[in-house]
């Protein structure tokens, strides 16, 4: 079957020409003699139309094929508004399409006011408002998109929710190292450090060439706290970049940054050293005959 292509519809045609695509674009998605692959492509173009795609997509969301469904989710963040379908993404949080919804309400976050967006993230934290992996990548994207007191302020609400799932107030912890210019992020690590050990672990796993040098003494305090109260049976790379509580720990190289790539300790063409030990690599064996 022969579909129209509509990825130009939107700057190249008429308002005539881009309803009848609509409709025929409407119709290849309802016919249950085609292809789902071919249906589910019928949608994506579908979203591409300006003004009418939005509406269109909708109408599937929840239709009872998966294949459908799940392409009519990830096709909303597609669409010429894709702030505007956040909300309808973010309801399918708590649900069976949250791994397809999340995915695509991360692409549409992008485009949504911080304002706007602060509210909705704000609303998918707490515990009940959706699964525990829903919840984390909530917390993700705060810390990504958000300005730094509107992401510090998310965060910390999110890791004193009463009831919060320990992975939840470990992903707060773990996105929250870039933040630490705000006290309350502070107050959080500092309070991660003598918590449980998932949240012990998530502090130690925080590079110290990741902070802001101007937080140091803070950091020094609850991550050396942390690595004290860190038992042996801590998987190595949780605590192999931290010297400061554990004597005998590597310390980083004192010129190498993870944010400005610039390895200043050795001549031009000379690849920087690793921050913490490698394993060997395998060697690999000629097949037994």
């Amino acid at each position: 079957m022969w579909t129209i292509a509509a990825e130009s519809a939107g700057t190249r045609w008429t308002p005539r020409q881009q309803r009848a695509i609509c409709r025929e674009l409407e119709r290849t998605v309802a016919d249950g003699k085609l292809p789902l692959y071919t249906r589910a492509a019928a949608l994506a173009r579908l979203a591409a139309l300006p003004g009418r795609g939005a509406d269109a997509v909708r109408a599937w969301v929840d239709a009872p094929d998966v294949v459908l469904a799940e392409a009519a989710l990830a096709a909303l963040a597609r669409t010429d508004r894709p702030a505007d379908t956040l909300p309808d993404l973010l309801a399918h949080a708590g649900d069976d399409r949250a791994r397809v919804a999340l995915y695509a309400a991360g692409r549409a976050a992008a485009h949504a006011r911080p304002s706007r967006l602060r509210a909705l993230l704000a609303a998918r934290t707490a515990p009940g408002t959706g699964k525990v992996t829903a919840r984390k990548e909530a917390v993700r994207l705060a810390a990504a998109l958000l300005p730094l007191p509107d992401a510090a302020a998310v965060l910390a609400d999110a890791y004193a929710e009463p009831g919060q799932h320990p992975d939840v107030r470990a992903a707060c912890v773990a996105s929250g190292a870039a933040l630490l210019g705000d006290e309350r992020m502070g107050e959080v690590m500092a309070d991660a450090a003598t918590g449980d050990r998932v949240l012990r672990t998530a502090v130690l796993r925080t590079h110290p060439n990741e902070l802001d040098p101007a937080t140091g003494p803070a950091t020094r305090s609850w991550s050396g706290a942390s690595a004290r109260r860190t038992t042996t049976k801590s998987p190595p790379s949780a605590t192999a970049h931290w010297s400061g509580g554990c004597p005998g720990r590597p310390e980083p190289p004192p010129s190498w940054s993870t944010r400005s790539p610039t390895w200043t300790g050795a001549e031009p063409g000379v690849p920087p050293p690793s921050p913490w030990p490698r394993p060997p690599r395998p060697v690999s064996r000629p097949p037994p005959r």
